[in-house]
């Protein structure tokens, strides 16, 4: 196990900045996602900690070792990519034990780590198997087993569940979170997913076209969100937004959104500055309720438009004067479209970005 560092990290490519200027730490032991969307500089960051892609500028700690003129052997990292790179003529065991020979362990060493291995991740009974035999899940079993068998320091994973159907996903993300946890090993793992980020991780890093947004623990991600990129990027359905413009009126502070006008004065310190600004205002499905009779004062009318049934829940698609939210109500409750209803706004998670820049202010 050891502690990764990137420190000022740059890679270009050609005129384009891949990764810019990118910063932090993951801790000893510590599970991290890199989530960004295609194009977003993940599988880069991975390839230059792994050594397998050159820095541009910047220094990679591994431990208390500067690792840039390294190579990918003696970094002593192990990285799992998207497309498993298995050896489809040898067999599931000859594939474990593959990095073990080359490290020179004796025969009877490698066989015990194989079986050990095969046994944590429930794969013993595939050893004489080739990998074109197996399932896409195990596939990804053993090409984990693969990079872990050998007990790296550094555990990289590229988008591992990206090549697996969607049952199969459900049950690796559980799977790669105990197997983490087990192990102790510190694991860095790229993905565009957002639900794959907060389940399996302990912290998050946000980039945006190789910048670093936001790193943070995976609740403070999701309801500490430092700008609206973040917030719209993390949650199903997605945060609801609407545009506003913030006045004083009365000594109050004010929201106008159009179809309702919000009190916001108990943040008057952080507001005052942006007074006559354009603002965003963000609200999370869950945290609006539904009524289907009126209540005066409290809540916003509005009309259903449409009606998305998970089973448990019912997501319902609401148009207000200017903004449409999505709310997620009981069954129970009987909605249909066309229906008028009443919502209303639990005002401690609501979030308010500047117009402009995307920037949180509340």
């Amino acid at each position: 196990m050891a502690r990764v560092f990137l420190e000022n990290l740059v890679k270009v490519f050609g005129r384009t900045r891949v990764v810019d200027d990118l910063t932090l730490e993951v801790k000893d032991g510590e599970f991290v996602a890199i989530f960004g969307p295609p194009g977003a500089g993940k599988t880069t960051i991975l390839r230059m900690i792994a050594g397998l892609e050159d820095v541009t500028a910047g220094r990679i700690w591994i431990g208390d070792r500067v690792v840039n003129d390294l190579s990918p052997a003696e970094r002593d990292v192990a990285m799992v990519f998207q497309s498993f790179a298995l050896y489809p003529t040898k067999t599931v065991y000859e594939n474990l034990a593959f990095p073990l020979r080359k490290r020179r362990l004796s025969p009877q060493e490698i066989d015990r780590r194989v079986k050990e291995i095969s046994e944590i991740l429930n794969i013993s009974h595939l050893l004489e198997k080739t990998p074109g035999t197996l399932s896409g899940g195990e596939r990804q079993r053993v090409a984990l087993g693969r990079a872990m068998v050998r007990k790296p320091q550094v555990f990289l994973l590229d988008e591992p569940l990206t090549n697996l159907d969607a049952k199969l996903r459900l049950g690796m993300r559980a799977e790669l979170k105990k197997l983490q946890r087990e192990m102790g090993q510190t694991a860095i793992f790229s993905t565009p997913d957002d639900l794959e980020a907060i389940s399996m991780a302990d912290r998050i890093a946000v980039l945006d076209r190789g910048r670093l947004i936001q790193y943070d623990t995976v609740d403070n991600v999701y309801d500490r969100p430092n700008c609206l990129y973040v917030a719209k990027n993390f949650g199903s359905p997605e945060i609801n937004t609407a545009k506003g413009e913030l006045s004083s009126k009365d000594g109050k502070i004010l929201l106008d959104l159009g179809f309702t006008q919000l009190d916001l004065s108990q943040h008057s310190e952080v507001l005052k500055g942006h007074l006559g600004k354009k603002v965003v205002l963000g609200i999370r499905p869950q945290y609006i309720r539904v009524y289907t009779e009126e209540k005066r004062g409290v809540a916003v009318r509005g009309r259903v438009e449409a009606l998305e049934n998970t089973g448990p829940e019912i997501y319902a698609l609401v148009s207000l004067d200017g903004a449409e939210f999505t709310v997620i109500v009981p069954p129970r409750l009987n909605l249909r479209p066309g229906l008028g209803v009443w919502l209303e706004m639990d005002s401690s998670h609501i979030h308010i970005f500047d117009g402009e820049s995307g920037v949180v202010l509340i």
